[in-house]
Formats: C-alpha cells, sequence, structure tokens
C-alpha cells in the first residue's frame, strides 16, 4: 500500500471502496492540508473542521479524481475554497481585523521578514500561481520531492521540473514584493521548506479517514434513500468526528492543566477596531483592558497583544506579567512569560496561552513590561476610544486612556464542567 502513487489508491477507493486506500491517502497528505488549513484561518479549532471538509470532498469526488496526475495541487485549492467560505460563514468580523493588521505590517516590513509576516499571505499567492506551477512548488517544498519525483508526478523532465519550479518561486517573490516585502528566492524557499508544513494533531488522520469514508459510503450507495436519511449521516459523521477529536487532540492542548468536557470553540474578546494607527510603552505602568464574558462558566486561556520588542537585539532575561483581575483590580491569577515572545521590528500579533482560569462577569486583563530604554514592548493601540481602555498595574484604580483602544485581546472558553 505504501508502494502505491496517489492515482492507484484513488482507483482502488473509488472503484472497490478499499478504505485502507484512503487511509494511506489521508496520512500521506493530512500535514500539508492541515498546515494550510491554520495558516488560512487563524485557528486550529476551525482549521480541523476544514480539513474534515476537504476530505470528505476527496472521498466524494473519488471517482472523478482517480487519473489526477497531481493530488497535492486539488488538495490545496480545495482547501484553500473550503477554508474561505469557513471564514465567511463564521469568522466575518474577525477575518476583517485580522486583514487589516496582517496588511499594516506588509506595507511598514523591512528586507529579510519572517515567517510570521510570509505565513498569513502565502496561499494567497500560491492561489495566484497555475496549477502546473503551484503543483511544482507544493511538490518541491513543501511535500520536500526531489526534482525527478516533480517532473514524474507533472509529466515533465527534470530539467523542465527545475524551470517550473524556479518560476513558481518569482512569482510568489513578486506577490510579497507587490505588497512591500523584499525577498530573496533562497530566503523564501528555506522559510516555506522550513515551516510551511507543520504536523497535524494526532489522532486526526485516522478519524478523518473513517468519518470520510462513511461519507464516501453514503454517496456511492444511497443514491434511492431519502432525503432525511442523506443528511443524517453527515450530522452523525459530524458527532463521531468530533467525539474522537475531543480524545485525539484535547489533551494535547491542556496536558498539564486540566480535561475540558464538552467543549465549546474559543471566543476572543476585543473592542479594537483591528487598526494599529500607533504604538505607546508606558513606563513603569501597564496596559489596561476591562472584558464583560458571554457567559457564566467563562475560561481565560490566552491573550493576544499587538505589539513588538525594543531594545537590545538579544531580549532581556526576564519575564513579563499578564494579571487576571477583577473590575477593582484585585489579581485573580499571575500569569509570567518570557520576553522573547516579542520580536523586534513591525507590530505583530502575539498570542500567550494562559492556564484555562474562570473569570468573573467582568474582569481586567492588565499586561506590564517594566520598560527601560534597553528593554520593553511597544503595544499597539487604534484611533476609536470605546472607554474600555485603561492604564495602571493591579491594586491600583485604573486611569482612564483617551487615545484610542489598546490592541489587547482576551480567548475565552467555555465548558459546562471541567475535571481538575
Amino acid at each position: 500500500m505504501n508502494g502505491s502513487t496517489d492515482q492507484q489508491l484513488l482507483r482502488d477507493y473509488a472503484e472497490h471502496r478499499e478504505e485502507a486506500a484512503f487511509a494511506e491517502l489521508v496520512r500521506r497528505h493530512v500535514d500539508l492540508v492541515y498546515s494550510a488549513a491554520v495558516r488560512m484561518v487563524h485557528d486550529a479549532h476551525l482549521a480541523e473542521d476544514v480539513v474534515q471538509d476537504v476530505f470528505v470532498a476527496l472521498a466524494k469526488n473519488a471517482l472523478r479524481l482517480r487519473d489526477c496526475r497531481a493530488l497535492p495541487s486539488w488538495l490545496h485549492h480545495t482547501t484553500q475554497h473550503l477554508a474561505a467560505n469557513a471564514v465567511r460563514a463564521k469568522v466575518r468580523r474577525r477575518a476583517r481585523e485580522r486583514e487589516a493588521v496582517t496588511r499594516n505590517e506588509l506595507l511598514a516590513t523591512e528586507s529579510n521578514p519572517t515567517w510570521e509576516v510570509i505565513a498569513p499571505h502565502l496561499d494567497a499567492a500560491l492561489g495566484e500561481l497555475s496549477e502546473s506551477d503551484r503543483s511544482a512548488v507544493l511538490l518541491r517544498y513543501f511535500e520536500n520531492k526531489p526534482l525527478r519525483e516533480v517532473g514524474q508526478a507533472l509529466g515533465t523532465s527534470d530539467d523542465t521540473a527545475q524551470k517550473r519550479v524556479s518560476r513558481a518561486v518569482e512569482r510568489l517573490r513578486g506577490f510579497f514584493a507587490r505588497r512591500g516585502v523584499t525577498v530573496g528566492a533562497s530566503g523564501l524557499v528555506i522559510l516555506i521548506s522550513t515551516n510551511a508544513v507543520q504536523a497535524a494533531p494526532v489522532g486526526l488522520a485516522l478519524t478523518i479517514s473513517t468519518g470520510a469514508t462513511m461519507a464516501g459510503t453514503t454517496i456511492a450507495s444511497g443514491a434511492t434513500a431519502t432525503a432525511t436519511k442523506t443528511i443524517a449521516i453527515p450530522t452523525l459523521l459530524k458527532a463521531i468526528v468530533g467525539v474522537a477529536l475531543a480524545a485525539a487532540v484535547g489533551t494535547a492542548i491542556y496536558p498539564a492543566w486540566e480535561t475540558w468536557s464538552l467543549r465549546r470553540r474559543p471566543t476572543i474578546l476585543t473592542h479594537d477596531d483591528g487598526q494599529a494607527t500607533a504604538r505607546l510603552s508606558i513606563a513603569g505602568d501597564g496596559h489596561v483592558v476591562r472584558f464583560e464574558a458571554p457567559g457564566p462558566n467563562s475560561f481565560l486561556t490566552a491573550v493576544q497583544i499587538h505589539g513588538s520588542r525594543y531594545g537590545m537585539p538579544t531580549p532581556p532575561r526576564k519575564d513579563f506579567h499578564i494579571w487576571l483581575c477583577d473590575t477593582n483590580a484585585r489579581v485573580i491569577a499571575d500569569f509570567p512569560f518570557p520576553y522573547s515572545r516579542f520580536q523586534r521590528g513591525p507590530e505583530q500579533w502575539v498570542t500567550c496561552e494562559t492556564r484555562p482560569t474562570e473569570v468573573p462577569a467582568r474582569f481586567l486583563i492588565v499586561v506590564g513590561f517594566n520598560p527601560t530604554f534597553t528593554e520593553g514592548v511597544y503595544v499597539s493601540r487604534d484611533a476609536q476610544n470605546s472607554g474600555e481602555s485603561f492604564t495602571g498595574l493591579p491594586g491600583q484604580t485604573p486611569r482612564a486612556f483617551r487615545d484610542g483602544d489598546w490592541l489587547i485581546r482576551a480567548r475565552l472558553d467555555q465548558s459546562s464542567s471541567v475535571e481538575r
């Protein structure tokens, strides 16, 4: 089975419903699809849904795709389409905010960009390539295939494959150059080869293989079934996949803290409009934002800060602090993080994951960097003012900040029961 080509596996599944063949296809390509989905939707939970939908689509279209010579290209294109639908349907407002923030980062970026600058726009750049160029660069640098195998997959010689890969890289460079990011071909290749594909959560491939083949079997053999039955199977699939993912993935998220049951997707609380218009470092003081929990049993799991480090090139061997406080600035929890979380250069979003901590109905997030001339962090602000941003430290009465809202957000998860 491992020695079979993608085409052979697709034929085995499409013509003989061999689930082992489909499972092998998922094993081969799940990391590629998951990594692309994460970059596109910026949400691990939503990315898993997209991955499931992509492989369900593969199961449904296996017969039509059995002669496909470059399956990774089809998978990437389908991931891009389904991820866009997911973002429009579920995270429309957050997607607009991210787009505005990353656009400002790109415009302000100097040469030698980091992966964090390239990643949010990589998939859009790939989408502008022709199918042959996109297939070439995906096979060469995302799946690390030698040129001989790239040529075989595309039906060309090694030399032609090399030319196609080089052309694709140049077009990617042109895409970023039009957005103010200058990067050399070798630098871009290193960034992509090193960072573009990350391992999907443990157990995800097995879960998808089982669920997607169930859906494919329903399509193939259920032509005479009623509409009610046709709708019921995908619903059951989602339920099965949800339970399996909770078992396979949930413990990997909070391995040393708590096991969550009946988890919901996280809620991002924000007062900013996503437009970073200025930055500020407050010496001896803190950046404070007041939030209201969306309901009972809400747990703080991360704080997102838009900022950048300044001072010495090497980050100080110290911690900054994020405090969860009640509205009287009394500390509920203290979360230290190393300054190395922030990079020098343009401001960008940094996510600081905390141990899950239950929040009251109204609460404060206080971020203190204790900056000096050589160490500290700039925090971005927007131009609007909601009245929910302040300055101060724990134990102090917060003072109103009237120059906009801090770009500081709280990520909450809700659970009906928590096992400690």
